[in-house]
């Protein structure tokens, strides 16, 4: 019976944790998901496309979230820079306003096209 109070304990320390992280921070986590799950070589396409549908749901309400924060200090730097690069901090709305997909907004926004990969050359750095 003792275990009950200390594991009850343990998981609210735990969800407390959660919840004390910043919005922004967690929608940057989620946009780091998104762009992880665009690049691993080691996902068949049908779960990519599984997994990144989920991703888009969770990283639209972050994003919406963010946007009705009223606690972002503008006076910090990076909350500042926030709006300012809105294409890729804001990578699901940003990729629907631009009517592309988020693989391909994502690529666009570094600046990789399929012109640019087709002409790249094999070599050694």
């Amino acid at each position: 019976m003792k275990t009950l109070p200390l594991l009850a304990g343990a998981t609210l320390t735990m969800v407390s944790a959660c919840l004390s992280a910043d919005s922004v921070s967690l929608m940057e986590h989620g946009r780091a998901e998104i762009v992880n799950n665009l690049i691993d070589q080691n996902i068949e396409p049908e779960k990519r496309l599984e997994k990144l549908a989920i991703l888009k749901r969770s990283q639209m309400n972050l994003e919406q979230i963010v946007v009705r924060d009223g606690d972002l200090d503008s006076r910090n730097s990076r909350n500042s820079q926030l709006f300012s690069q809105f294409e890729r901090n804001f990578l699901v709305h940003s990729s629907y306003e631009a009517n592309r997909s988020l693989g391909e907004h994502w690529f666009y926004i570094i600046g990789l096209s399929s012109d640019r990969v087709r002409s790249a050359q094999i070599g050694k750095r």
